[in-house]
């Protein structure tokens, strides 16, 4: 998760990820339904002998805080080419108040940070007001993204 020489330490891609999934830790695990395009669809002989499912361009985790105010979604974008636009919703109609998204990505899919660069694969964070039960959001290809959501 770090890579580090003598007194050096840097954050690897790999960091940044669990960082950003440790938010659905003590949290209670949702039921997601994500209608998501394929981005591959399992059709060529795989080298494995195994049948592999469709790939989605989206895939998305939830879960919600033991006190029942806050909403992490954890969203992945596996396109290596798109950026896709996603509607997020709950069944519930119960109101968003506030948003904190966490993307990591680069411009490369296979950057990585090293000692000469230390900053390739980065997150960047923003928080915005919401005042509804729907949100539309776009996610960068090949990105992880961390959403937390004030819930009223």
């Amino acid at each position: 998760v770090c890579l580090t020489e003598g007194d050096k330490t840097i954050s690897t891609p790999t960091y940044h990820v669990f960082n950003m999934y440790k938010h659905h830790m003590n949290n209670y695990a949702l039921a997601v339904e994500c209608v998501s395009p394929i981005v591959w669809s399992g059709e060529k002989e795989a080298t494995v002998q195994r049948k592999l499912k469709p790939l989605k361009a989206l895939d998305v985790s939830a879960s919600i805080g033991q006190d029942g105010k806050s909403l992490v979604l954890t969203i992945v974008n596996q396109s290596l080419d798109k950026d896709y636009t996603a509607k997020i919703s709950n069944n519930k109609c119960i109101k968003f108040l506030e948003a904190r998204l966490v993307s990591l990505n680069a411009n490369n899919v296979r950057a990585y940070n090293d000692f000469e660069s230390k900053e390739n694969v980065k997150t960047l964070e923003e928080t915005f007001t919401v005042n509804g039960s729907t949100l539309e959001l776009t996610f960068k290809r090949h990105s992880v993204n961390l959403l937390t959501l004030k819930l009223e």
